[in-house]
């Protein structure tokens, strides 16, 4: 099962000042982070789409990424990722 954890997270943005009108500010947010600790992650890309999906504790999960010219289909072994967004749950992992 996915666990739940609090990052701070920085964010630049421009904030002109009077005196100096290219000043860039930093924003600090907590956030809250859905993390996974797969066991195998399968990523189908199609140009600009890729498919993933990943296996945790026989849960499979898939969920779509932007990728930039990319075509074909790569296995990597597991690992803990973590995202801003829960994962849809997909039924059982076939391997």
């Amino acid at each position: 099962m996915p666990f739940t954890r609090f990052v701070d997270e920085s964010h630049k943005y421009w904030c002109p000042k009077w005196y100096w009108p290219f000043a860039v500010c930093t924003r600090t947010e907590r956030v809250e982070q859905w993390c996974y600790d797969f066991a195998w992650l399968e990523v189908t890309s199609y140009v600009f789409v890729s498919y993933n999906k990943g296996c945790e504790n026989g849960t499979l999960f898939t969920w779509y990424t932007f990728c930039w010219l990319l075509v074909g289909t790569a296995n990597y072994p597991g690992g803990q990722m973590c995202f801003d967004s829960p994962r849809t749950n997909s039924g059982r992992c076939a391997r």
